[in-house]
């Protein structure tokens, strides 16, 4: 029974490890998640930087295009689309043990681009930028980065 186990540990461990290092494959429940576009580009400012016990790091970001925005987005996002680190934060999920997101993490008042799939979830209904797959800092505080 305890090399039964064993065995079956060493075989999760080594499935975690292996995992190519995309964050489109450490996403937690990614049934909950529509694709509406594989990839969207969008430029805004940070509102709100937290993070969750999944691992992944939350951004609110202010953008102009509301037109991407439903009606959760106001009610519970502040008006502004979500953007998602994967893997970013400790995580109490194994899809994240053994792997550490590179992306930067943005801090409030920031201005960024995101780039990465826009999605639809169902459990939240709310549009994303789920996972974020590329994050640029344009300006840090209003402060211009060359």
């Amino acid at each position: 029974m305890k090399l039964t186990l064993l065995v079956i540990g060493i075989l999760l461990l080594l499935t975690l490890i292996s995992k190519e290092d995309c964050p489109c494959n450490r996403i937690h429940h990614p049934g909950r998640l529509i694709i509406l576009d594989s990839s969207k580009t969008l430029y805004g400012r940070v509102e709100k930087v937290e993070s969750d016990i999944d691992g992944d790091v939350h951004i609110q970001l202010r953008i102009k295009n509301n037109s991407l925005l439903v009606k959760n987005n106001y009610k519970d996002e502040n008006g502004c689309m979500v953007g998602e680190i994967v893997c970013a934060a400790p995580s109490i999920f194994p899809i994240c043990w053994f792997y550490k997101n590179k992306i930067i993490i943005p801090t409030e008042g920031d201005s960024i681009e995101i780039e990465g799939p826009y999605v639809f979830d169902k459990t939240h209904g709310i549009t994303e930028i789920h996972p974020i797959m590329n994050l640029k800092i344009k300006h840090k505080n209003n402060e211009k980065i060359n």
